[in-house]
């Protein structure tokens, strides 16, 4: 997983040995090219129906380089308004296309055109001689336009490889997380806060503290979603309601692949990683053990729920949570009120959860669903009675 989080490393040598194996088969012995290792390279091979091969690794990659120089002529030639190279075409047709490139002294397009049917169509065996022929060119002038070829597909395929970096990272972050299922109303200004502070101040503690359902999770999910978007978090460890401190440690070096919290540590001083304990009330009976933990951890960016402050030897910036604002708890029954849709809430029925709830946004959803359970039960006793039916007919009365 680390090795996709840096920039990748792609150098021309590598390259050129990539294109060479294009038009020549790689001999069994020879070593294992790095851009064989690449993310791009890995999705490939990882697809379902990939027959297992010792040589899966240099044919997605020459699958990758066929497919970067392909969309790149092709984008050359429909920005110039000439026709879009065709896959069938033949030696002896092909020769047309070339003639236009190189007559046309468009630099890009000779660049890429020469990577196209040299290596992007390596099928029709042209070699350099019969590219060029069709152009007056002196010799420096070719290298130099095969240098700026090889130049642009290196950059073409970084900016590939990096996008591909970024979007599976994104991805495998996203899974991490736990399933939310109503949207954070009401935790702007302290999720704002706490982007200031996570943007400036790293690595650093923060628990959040508040009675169950107050919405601990819901907040620091969300938080961790935006570091995603921003970009500024590499890597994620979450645990919710953790059986002990031991069990923590040993997950922890299980995913840094690593023996000891102190490797694991000198590998999070290189990146953006947080660990997420979420309701540490479980580990009250090893509170010695918990600081050990996060002593042995400073490189790390910790959150902690627990439904009330506990004080730590580490500093803490510490958030305590209250009940929802009147105007948002009404947002958020809305919200939950069209989850329902079908059921017809009466108004005194929604004030009193509302008033009941505190603005608890966990208390607000499980007494809507009682709500909704004991009305199914009410209109279940009427044979042959949707729902809507026994509303509108008035057949079960919650009014009495």
């Amino acid at each position: 997983m680390y090795q996709y989080m840096r920039e990748p490393e792609i150098s021309q040598a590598a390259l050129k040995t990539a294109l060479r194996n294009l038009r020549y088969s790689p001999t069994p012995t020879r070593s294992r090219n790095p851009l064989e290792h690449l993310l791009l390279v890995e999705l490939i091979i990882r697809s379902p129906g990939i027959p297992l091969s010792e040589c899966n690794r240099t044919y997605a990659l020459q699958h990758v380089l066929i497919d970067l120089i392909t969309a790149a002529y092709t984008e050359q030639r429909r920005r110039l308004s000439l026709p879009i190279p065709d896959p069938k075409a033949t030696k002896a047709t092909v020769h047309d296309y070339i003639n236009v490139d190189l007559n046309g002294f468009q630099v890009e397009l000779i660049a890429w055109s020469w990577l196209y049917h040299l290596y992007g169509r390596y099928d029709l065996e042209l070699n350099a001689a019969d590219f060029w022929q069709q152009g007056a060119f002196e010799e420096r002038t070719r290298r130099r336009y095969q240098n700026h070829a090889l130049g642009r597909l290196t950059e073409q395929l970084h900016n590939h490889e990096w996008e591909a970096r970024k979007y599976y990272r994104k991805r495998h972050l996203h899974l991490k997380l736990p399933t939310m299922s109503q949207p954070v109303i009401g935790r702007d200004d302290i999720l704002g806060d706490l982007q200031q502070s996570v943007d400036t101040i790293f690595p650093v503690i923060y628990q959040v503290s508040g009675e169950e359902g107050i919405g601990k999770t819901t907040l620091i999910r969300e938080l961790l979603r935006r570091q995603i978007k921003t970009e500024t978090l590499d890597d994620l460890f979450w645990f919710s309601q953790p059986e002990s401190v031991e069990y923590i440690q040993q997950e922890l070096l299980a995913g840094f692949e690593v023996t000891s919290l102190e490797a694991a540590n000198s590998i999070a001083a290189d990146y953006r990683i947080a660990l997420i304990l979420d309701g540490i009330e479980t580990l009250e009976s090893d509170r010695a053990g918990l600081n050990n933990l996060l002593y042995r951890l400073p490189h790390l960016m910790i959150y902690m729920t627990h439904r009330h402050q506990i004080f730590l030897p580490a500093p803490v910036h510490h958030v305590a949570l209250k009940g929802l604002k009147p105007a948002d708890a009404q947002k958020l029954m809305h919200y939950l009120k069209m989850t329902h849709r079908g059921y017809d809430f009466i108004p005194d029925e929604v004030e009193m959860i509302l008033e009941s709830s505190k603005g608890n946004p966990g208390r607000m959803k499980v007494e809507l669903q009682n709500l909704v359970e004991l009305e199914k039960v009410f209109c279940g006793r009427h044979a042959g009675s949707s729902h809507t039916e026994c509303i509108s007919n008035n057949s079960c009365s919650r009014n009495g």
